[in-house]
């Protein structure tokens, strides 16, 4: 081999890395833009959730978000399905330009929906659930994530123990997987089990919470 192949070669090569170095950084940003979360407020205060299915990142743009309603969509019987509530994790991020107080919520919608076969007849009822499980969430199907620091009330809120110091960023990992619900099929009809998830985040200034809750400082558990 002459030595004009040979520099031939070797540029082929050094282009060949830098094509493929380039192709390695346009993925990695397009992985990161992908990987957004669901901003809830901006301003004097941040709050948004960090969804994913399965590991998959979810954002405002995802078929499985109801913008209008800021509801999550979930497939609750089928574990199969690419939003199986099985597959489920979720955090709420919150960061502050001054010391606040944070509670959070969450608001289920259980709906079966129950399609006749061979007619256009569908029946939709909300399901109530009855039972509480440990490491799940109240009259939920819904696993709890690390909530060491949270107190749960009977009021439905669940409560940040600490002060969130003004410029701190706090992530509460509400939800890590859950149950999935049993959907019956026959010859006579077919049943689909949707959850609809919302969170309420309540956020208030840290000397406020009395006044605007109207809890005392015991609902924080310390």
């Amino acid at each position: 081999m002459n030595s004009q192949i040979k520099k031939w070669l070797i540029l082929i090569l050094f282009y060949v890395m830098a094509l493929i170095g380039s192709i390695y950084f346009t993925f990695a940003y397009y992985q990161q833009e992908q990987s957004s979360v669901i901003e809830l407020s901006t301003g004097d205060v941040d709050i948004s959730w960090v969804v994913s299915f399965d590991g998959v990142a979810i954002d405002e743009t995802s078929p499985y978000y109801d913008r209008e309603h800021q509801e999550l969509m979930i497939e609750a019987s089928d574990s199969s399905a690419n939003n199986a509530l099985s597959k489920l994790k979720l955090s709420v991020v919150v960061k502050s330009e001054y010391a606040v107080r944070v509670r959070v919520k969450l608001m289920e919608s259980y709906i079966r929906l129950r399609t006749y076969q061979g007619t256009d007849v569908t029946l939709e009822e909300v399901l109530a659930i009855k039972e509480s499980y440990d490491g799940y969430h109240l009259f939920s199907q819904l696993k709890k994530g690390n909530l060491e620091d949270v107190v749960e009330r009977e009021d439905g809120y669940q409560y940040y123990q600490f002060i969130l110091a003004a410029h701190e960023e706090l992530s509460l990992d509400l939800i890590d997987g859950g149950s999935m619900l049993y959907a019956r099929v026959n010859s006579q009809f077919s049943e689909q089990i949707t959850l609809r998830l919302s969170v309420v985040v309540d956020v208030v200034q840290a000397n406020r919470y009395q006044e605007i809750w109207q809890v005392d400082e015991g609902v924080f558990g310390q």
